[in-house]
């Protein structure tokens, strides 16, 4: 069970990516598909048809937790920050990830989708008006490549040893 979930997830992340950097959207489809194969697999060990724990959420709790914290970024969708797209993607994120992993995602894909809106401002006020990007910021596939960082790190190396006891443990 442990290496289908982690292929569902590499598959979802890798999706989003190409789809964010590409058309800067994450499709619905591609969501509600993600959210099916979580609950399933949450379904799955919470009824003791698979042995063990799920690698990101180990409950409905953790997963619940981290759907919420996801959808507490439709403030910033209010705030035209980000998009509707992002913010669901986060809140399926969290589903499958609970709310640490979803805040260190956060946390790290900060740093380059930072960079990437002040790249855009600066453009925007050195052109002008004709310096204004269409296109937002794809911070759904920032963060996604930010889990995926984690999920692909060799299990050998001293940080994944570190950040594994810390995630995917909880507090």
């Amino acid at each position: 069970m442990e290496q289908t979930w982690w292929l569902v997830f590499v598959a979802f992340n890798v999706c989003v990516v190409i789809y964010d950097l590409r058309w800067r959207r994450v499709p619905n489809t591609l969501l509600l598909a993600a959210m099916a194969l979580q609950g399933l697999a949450l379904v799955a060990v919470w009824t003791g048809l698979v042995a063990g724990t799920l690698p990101g959420a180990r409950g409905w709790g953790q997963a619940a937790v981290g759907f919420l914290l996801g959808l507490a970024f439709i403030l910033f969708w209010r705030l035209r920050m980000m998009g509707a797209g992002d913010v669901k993607y986060m809140a399926v994120l969290g589903l499958f990830t609970g709310p640490w992993i979803l805040g260190l995602a956060v946390l790290w894909a900060s740093v380059p989708g930072g960079v990437h809106a002040l790249y855009q401002v600066f453009r925007m006020i050195r052109r002008g008006r004709a310096g204004r990007s269409a296109r937002g910021v794809p911070y759904a596939a920032y963060i996604a490549l930010a889990v995926l960082s984690v999920a692909l790190m060799p299990s050998s190396s001293p940080w994944c040893s570190w950040c594994s006891s810390c995630c995917f443990t909880g507090p």
